[in-house]
Parts: C-alpha cells; sequence; structure tokens
C-alpha cells in the first residue's frame, strides 16, 4: 500500500511507488522507467494500492494523471495487474505473504510495506499495535497467506499479531474481515 498523500511533486510521486514496491531506485528516474518496474512487480505477482488520492490529486494533477495512466497501462498489458487507487484503504483487500518470512525482522518489513506503515514504524509487535490502531487504516479484507510457515518460524509474533488484530477488528463496526491461511 503506498500512501501518496503527502507527496506534491511527480518526483516524489515516483520516489514513493519506487521506495514503497521496493523496487530499484533508477525506476524513479522517469515514468516510462517505473512504468516497467511497476509491470516487472506486478508480473510476480506483487500488487499495487495507492491511497491518499484526493490530497495527491490535489497538490499535484500530473502526477495525479501519470499515476492514472500507468495503472490504466498495466491493467491492459497482456499480464493484467492489480493497481488500485482510492483515498482510504478501508475499500481496499489485502493479502499479505508471509510464507516467505524467515524471522521476526522480516515479518514486520512484509507488515510495514504492505499496510503503509510509516517510515518510523519501530517492527515490533508494540510498534505493530500502535500502527494499527492509531498510524493506519486497516483496508476492508486483510487476508494472510503462508500464516503455517509463520508460525512455524516466528510462534510468538504470529500468535500475537493474529490476536491483536481479532480484539482490534473485533470492536469496529464497519464489519472488515480477517483471514488467516495456510
Amino acid at each position: 500500500m503506498i500512501d501518496l498523500e503527502d507527496e506534491s511533486t511527480e518526483a516524489g510521486i515516483r520516489s514513493a511507488l519506487v521506495r514503497d514496491l521496493g523496487l530499484s531506485p533508477a525506476a524513479a528516474t522517469d515514468w516510462r522507467s517505473l512504468e516497467e518496474a511497476v509491470a516487472d512487480f506486478c508480473a510476480r505477482g506483487g500488487e499495487v494500492h495507492v491511497i491518499g488520492w484526493n490530497e495527491v490529486s490535489r497538490a499535484c494533477p500530473t502526477g495525479a494523471a501519470e499515476v492514472m495512466r500507468l495503472s490504466e497501462a498495466l491493467t491492459r498489458s497482456a499480464d493484467p495487474a492489480v493497481f488500485t487507487v482510492s483515498d482510504s484503504p478501508v475499500s481496499i483487500d489485502v493479502t499479505v505473504d508471509v510464507g516467505g518470512v524467515a524471522d521476526s525482522r522480516e515479518l514486520h518489513v512484509v507488515l510495514k510495506r504492505a499496510l503503509g506503515f510509516p517510515d518510523m514504524y519501530g517492527k515490533n509487535l508494540d510498534a505493530f499495535w500502535d500502527a494499527i490502531t492509531g498510524l493506519v487504516e486497516l483496508p476492508r479484507t486483510l487476508r494472510f497467506t503462508g500464516w503455517r510457515h509463520l508460525e512455524e518460524v516466528c510462534p510468538r509474533d504470529a500468535r500475537v499479531i493474529r490476536a491483536m488484530l481479532e480484539e482490534y477488528l473485533a470492536e469496529d463496526p464497519r464489519g472488515r474481515a480477517l483471514a488467516f491461511e495456510d
């Protein structure tokens, strides 16, 4: 999830996409390079969810138009991509693949990227709670894949994260969905 709310230039928008998708810094050079890098990212199964849309559209209309052009190009490609644009993650379904994480630190890097946690995210369980309860808005549907693997390599993190999410979402009147799949 890429939050563009604070971006006000085309270069800033490109840099945010590159940073949050973990792409090569060279991809931020221009829109064509970024399109190629994002297409490769999506071809490997990656999804792009852009939020903060109303603010970035107001602050940088030319950059917002380029993001829309990028989205349209990717959805028309031979390998159609998942590329959403909205103002809030509440309308998005997010799948977080934790089946390849090796340790707790890597898990938190995956969570930060997938859920759009800010750069100041502390990459620990306390920071996770702070992020889901006050720093970001969770998506409409949050699905974890590879959960059994996570339970094997990071049993405490898996147990605590699941309990935190279930506790927090149980109090949420919007009825968001949460799933943990093997």
